[in-house]
């Protein structure tokens, strides 16, 4: 979130349509864009990210949401329904 910030004060100056390409082009770059984050614990309580994209299902270290820890991606082969997943909600 810092980096888009440092961004978008660099697009000062330029017309707002050529702004908004650019910090299009900038955010779309980044290793985070499009990933949606929820907060989880493992069996042992240990807290981690699970990492929603276009791109598939990842695994992040708690206090780094850069670099996965594991995923699996979706590819055209692969799809949704055909990934086994084990994954349980609760609600305490």
């Amino acid at each position: 979130e810092d980096r888009v910030i440092e961004h978008y004060k660099k697009l000062s100056g330029q017309s707002r349509g050529q702004a908004i390409v650019n910090y299009m082009s900038i955010v779309e770059s980044l290793p985070t864009y499009g990933v949606h984050y929820y907060g989880v614990k493992d069996k042992q309580g240990i807290p981690w990210w699970l990492g929603l994209s276009y791109k598939g299902i990842f695994q992040y270290d708690y206090q780094d949401k850069v670099k996965p820890r594991k995923g699996v991606c979706y590819t055209r082969e692969r799809h949704l329904h055909s990934i086994r997943i084990d994954l349980y909600i609760c609600d305490r």
